[in-house]
């Protein structure tokens, strides 16, 4: 049979048997579990007692249930209740019922509690003699079912603790009677102190303090009703920073903190970091300086503000374990003061609690007098908390030597297994007539179930073959000199623990100047010790006391537990009040499996609290839960006898590509002669962003995997475990992944044998050009058109990339663009990209419009090692179409043959020549006017100009080259034809009217595409006189008033004309005015008009007549005046001029 199924053999036979001897519990469930108040229900079975008679007293027992150890009251069996109150709520009414109660007889006289005495009592005994009060009594005692409650607060999980009563006296009579079952019910309501800031949200923090919940209470299935991590939803309100969480944490002060290595606070540091733990240094300075330190009283101290610290630390970082850096020697020598210790009072005494900085509910004063620890100072002034958030321990130093000293053999301790952690010394001194602390120490080291509780020791544990436990005993060897315990722990010795008579600098027959003079061991031993004050580190004095003594000197331990006021016995019995926690304590290293020192310090307390319950626990178990210290290191695991793991690895060192799998088998070797189980745990040393380590079943397993595994290996035999490493796609040929993997044996988990695995990643060159295609139209003015691509290194090293192009296949116009790339070279690191810009210039002649190309830019990878593989090497591509975008231009001219000069009537003609100057088919508009007078001033009707309003010219790739070239350039032409009006002024005119410019033809073209296209042109036009004149004679009546003409008749003498010259044509006209007198008597013959007749001559002149004209040369301009010209410069009223004429 293996021991490993053996140790589990023996813990479910413990279970069993407890059951069948002494109580049963069934029905733990909530009821009424749809109520908002819901009730729980649990149910106590008890066997019947055992009464023996010892002396002239009756024992009552009940197996596996300790007494009530009150003096001079009846020791009857006591069980402590111990419920979860569901989530949120708070206890109303708790009713017990006795189900079955039995008589067991009368007569029966039950044997009275003692009074405890400290463990350094040298005088007189007096054996404690029944209550008159209570032993003359015809009333029950206890006289009730259950004791007074208790609310306890562990990690925000609320814990209802009484103590039950199933055995009920009548002392008057001796009846004594028993209850064979206790149904309890507990109501609840609305609680007030609802604790969820107290839960640690992190996943794996909260399921490991959910099992121990669950493991401590009587009704484990009321933990369903507290949240979970995600359902949490807690503020947080401290000064520490959540994303930066701490598992260990060391308090100390400045200078402390800044002692010089090798051995200081920092190698510790490092250690625990190494160890799995993250741990850090506060200082006490900063607490100071930052946190609240106002007492309940009203004062202030660092006490307070080292302890809201510690909340804060816990609540926000989950801190699990607090190492107080410095000694606490208190008012007598407050440079030493590091570390303020707490004290808690009992009955008259104050004792320095270390306790005060784990237990973090309440205030420890409730009621404000400054007195902490009383049993109503508690939340809402109950008792006060029991229950530790927090594991805590105390280096008390005070100086660099001896924080070196207390850093070194931590370390050195942590790393040691050699033979002698087998060695364990049980010492026991003579403590009072027929009481040895021998007889204690066998209860530890032979394991026991007196006194109405069980524990494990070293010689029935599962480890029992593991340790060679030896005794040093008054009883055995009378008195023995302190030589021989020097000699035990110079020998050396791993474990010792010890019950005798002690002081604040004396324990185990040793001094002071005996640890510094005699003790040469270098192998250090874990103590324990219940005697009278060794642990008194606040003495009055400022001396250390002797657990400072052996914890910071060069040699003797490396941690040793002790208490600060005396330890409790009891005369002729090993129910000793310091007894429990003793036993206790060794029970939760070697049944419990918790190898923590201040772990098993605190659940040495804890159980014991929760094996009385609320009734059971005096004032001296009171005394003692306080005064019980731990003097080293709290994450310190007692290291078992047993060899590191037999740990290897087939390879330690691979390369993956990116994106795959390492994988490492690792074999296990178990050369013991029995099974072992163990712990396998992977622990990334240094692992790369997205890289993943996880034990899984073998080569090839893609599964989740997980980051631990339990294994069994049978003696002598042997099993392999795999790890896989995972590299994310995008890991860096530089990614080095370094696991370490690391094997415990049960149930330690600090000390390991390690694998250290390095994992690289093979380099990989990959490149990517995006966008894949990009189609662009060219400015047809600028000619030229920009694309932006992206170049990524994908891969995962440094690349040297080049970058070219080439046309695609079938891609014609190739010699109408040219191609440039910046840069044409690029170096990238994984990751980087580039920007490469791809210019298209439309160099040569200009590209007919919609002409397209393609090109193909190509990156190529060059690679960054020298020699490397250019298999391995990439490129990428990406296509580039280009088409030329349409542009619009038009030129006229006016081009011979031109015709500009006309008469009015007639027509002057012009010939138009139209080019498109774009690269594409257009039609243009065409606009022809007369402007005359002033740039600008348009003439329109009767002015008229033909022409074709429209005209489509399309360019034409004759070579096809995409190009157009010079001869390739489309135009037309055509002629305008401006028809002169009848009665235009002629140009010549045009300045006597106050024009700056004569008449001027004008044609303008316009792209229908882009109307901003225009071109125009103007030519001079001249409008030509025309000839005519018209004369009217009128002969005047020289004596009349009126000038105007008149029929003079004939009369001799002097005849007066007036002559009035008509100017007809279209232009100024002079004329030069001849008169004379046409013989009537002459005529002529029509030529050529029909009919035939014959009429007078006028230019038959008669001889002696004499004309007088008065002006004979007159120059007649057109019109009257400039109103008898339009708009259009055309005459509306032609001019004329009068002059006198005298016939003779």
């Amino acid at each position: 049979m293996s021991l490993a199924w053996w140790h589990k053999l023996i813990v479910a036979m413990a279970v069993i048997i407890l059951f069948a001897q002494t109580i049963g519990i069934y029905q733990p469930v909530l009821g009424d579990e749809n109520n908002e108040n819901p009730v729980i229900k649990v149910s106590y079975v008890f066997f019947k007692p055992k009464v023996v008679k010892v002396g002239e007293y009756h024992s009552v027992t009940i197996q596996g249930l300790p007494k009530l150890e009150e003096p001079g009251l009846p020791r009857l069996p006591i069980k402590a209740a111990r419920l979860l109150v569901p989530y949120g709520k708070d206890p109303a009414k708790i009713t017990v019922i006795c189900d079955k109660k039995t008589v067991l007889g009368t007569g029966f006289r039950v044997e009275p509690g003692q009074k405890p005495v400290p463990l350094s009592y040298e005088g007189e005994y007096v054996e404690t003699q029944p209550s008159d009060i209570v032993y003359s009594s015809n009333k029950s005692f206890p006289g009730v079912l259950y004791s007074e409650h208790s609310i306890q607060m562990k990690k925000g999980y609320k814990l209802l603790i009484f103590t039950l009563y199933p055995v009920q006296y009548v002392p008057k009579s001796g009846e004594l009677s028993y209850c064979g079952e206790m149904r309890v019910e507990v109501s609840t309501k609305p609680g007030t102190q609802i604790g969820e800031m107290m839960m640690r949200w992190h996943p794996e923090q909260w399921k490991k303090d959910r099992e121990e919940i669950k493991k401590m209470v009587d009704n484990p299935k009321v933990v369903e009703t507290y949240p979970k991590p995600n359902e949490l939803v807690v503020q947080q309100t401290g000064l520490l920073d959540p994303n930066t969480p701490y598992d260990y944490v060391i308090i100390t002060n400045e200078t402390m903190k800044n002692a010089p290595g090798p051995y200081n606070f920092q190698a510790l540091v490092a250690d625990k970091e190494y160890r799995g733990l993250r741990a850090t240094i506060v200082t006490t300075e900063w607490i100071d300086a930052n946190y609240d330190g106002t007492r309940p009283d009203g004062g202030s101290d660092l006490q307070t503000k080292i302890r809201n610290f510690i909340i804060d630390a816990y609540t926000t970082w989950g801190t699990e374990y607090v190492l107080l850096g410095g000694d606490g020697d208190g008012p007598a020598n407050p440079d030493e003061d590091i570390i303020p210790a707490r004290m808690l009072h009992v009955l008259t005494t104050d004792i320095p609690a270390d306790m005060y900085y784990g237990c973090l509910d309440g205030t420890f004063d409730h009621d404000g007098d400054g007195i902490y620890g009383e049993p109503n100072d508690g939340p809402g002034g109950g008792e006060v908390d029991l229950f530790a958030e927090v594991q805590v321990g105390r280096a008390a130093v005070d100086s660099y030597e001896e924080l070196s000293n207390f850093i070194r053999k931590t370390l050195e301790y942590e790393n040691d297994y050699s033979p002698y952690l087998s060695d364990v010394w049980m010492a026991g001194e003579y403590l009072w007539p027929t009481t040895w602390g021998g007889d204690y120490k066998d209860e530890i080291k032979d394991g026991a179930s007196t006194c109405g509780y069980t524990t494990t020791g070293f010689e029935n544990s599962f480890y029992a073959h593991l340790f060679n436990t030896q005794t040093l005993y008054d009883k055995d060897y009378p008195f023995w000199p302190k030589s021989e315990i020097i000699n035990v722990i110079n020998s050396p010795a791993h474990i010792i623990n010890h019950l005798g008579h002690c002081s604040t600098t004396y324990c185990m027959k040793i001094v002071n100047s005996d640890v510094v003079n005699n003790l040469t061991n270098n192998k250090y031993f874990v103590g324990y010790t219940q005697g009278c004050y060794p642990g008194n580190f606040v003495n009055g004095t400022g001396d250390d006391c002797i657990s400072e003594y052996l914890t910071t000197q060069p040699h003797g331990a490396v941690a040793f537990v002790s208490n600060s006021r005396y330890g409790w016995g009891v005369v002729g019995s090993t129910c000793g009040p310091s007894q429990y926690y003793d036993r206790q304590f060794w029970d939760a290293i070697l049944d419990e499996g918790i190898l923590s020192l201040a772990k098993a310090n605190q659940d040495s307390k804890e159980d014991t609290y929760n094996i009385l319950g609320a009734g059971g626990f005096s004032w001296v178990m009171r005394w003692c839960y306080y005064e019980i210290n731990l003097f080293g290191d709290p994450a310190l695991e007692l290291k078992l006898p047993l060899p590191l793991p037999d740990f290897e690895v087939e390879d330690q060192q691979q390369e993956v590509k990116p994106g795959r799998s390492a994988y490492y088998k690792m074999v296990i070797k178990n050369r013991e002669a029995f099974e072992l189980d163990y712990l396998v745990k992977v622990h990334p040393v240094s692992m790369p962003t997205g890289w993943n380590a996880t034990l899984v079943s073998g080569y090839g397993d893609t599964g989740p995997g997980s980051t631990e595994q339990t294994i069994t290996i049978p003696a002598n035999s042997k099993k392999y475990v795999f790890l896989r490493v995972d590299s994310p796609g995008d890991s860096l040929a530089s990614d080095v992944a370094i696991v370490e993997v690391r094997a415990s044996i049960l149930p330690t988990t600090t000390y390991f044998s390690t694998i250290q695995t390095q994992t690289k990643t093979l380099p990989v060159w990959k490149l990517e050009l995006s966008p894949e295609i990009q189609v662009g139209t060219m400015d047809p003015e600028t000619r030229s058109i920009s694309y932006t691509l992206t170049l990524v290194n994908n891969g995962n090293i440094q690349d040297n990339i080049s970058l070219g192009w080439s046309w695609a296949p079938g891609t014609g116009c190739t010699q109408a663009w040219s191609v440039s790339i910046d840069p044409a070279n690029v170096t990238l690191d994984p990751g980087q990209v580039a920007n490469i810009t791809i210019t298209i210039d439309d160099t040569g002649d200009w590209n007919i419009a919609g002409s397209q190309s393609e090109i193909v830019v190509t990156a190529t990878s060059l690679g960054s090692i020298a020699g490397g593989n250019p298999l391995d090497y990439e490129t990428d591509q990406a296509s580039i179409k280009v088409a030329m975008g349409q542009g619009y231009g038009v030129e006229v001219e006016i081009v011979p043959p031109i015709d500009q000069s006309a008469e009015p009537l007639d027509s002057a003609l012009y010939t138009i020549q139209v080019t498109n100057t774009g690269n594409g088919a257009d039609t243009f508009s065409l606009e022809a006017w007369i402007e005359a007078c002033s740039p600008g001033e348009k003439l329109d009707t009767p002015w008229v100009v033909d022409y074709e309003e429209t005209v489509t010219i399309q360019p034409s790739d004759t070579d096809g080259d995409c190009e157009l070239d010079p001869g390739e350039m489309p135009e037309k032409t055509l002629e305008a034809k401006v028809h002169i009006p009848g009665d235009a002024l002629c140009t010549q005119d045009l300045p006597g009217l106050g024009c700056s410019v004569g008449h001027s033809f004008h044609i303008q073209a316009k792209s229908e595409k882009d109307p901003t296209k225009t071109s125009g042109e103007e030519h001079v036009l001249e409008v030509l006189p025309s000839l005519g004149a018209r004369v009217e004679l009128w002969p005047l009546d020289p004596d009349s008033a009126h000038n105007y003409p008149y029929d003079p008749g004939v009369s001799s003498g002097e005849t007066y004309y007036l002559v009035t010259v008509h100017n007809p044509t279209n232009c100024t006209t002079s004329y030069r005015l001849t008169g004379w007198v046409s013989d009537p008597l002459r005529f002529v013959e029509t030529s050529g008009q029909e009919p035939y007749r014959v009429i007078p001559d006028k230019d038959a002149r008669l001889e002696g007549w004499e004309v007088n004209i008065a002006i004979p040369l007159v120059t007649v301009p057109p019109y009257l005046d400039p109103a008898s010209v339009d708009q259009n410069f055309v005459i509306v009223e032609h001019g004329y001029q009068q002059v006198d004429m005298t016939v003779v």
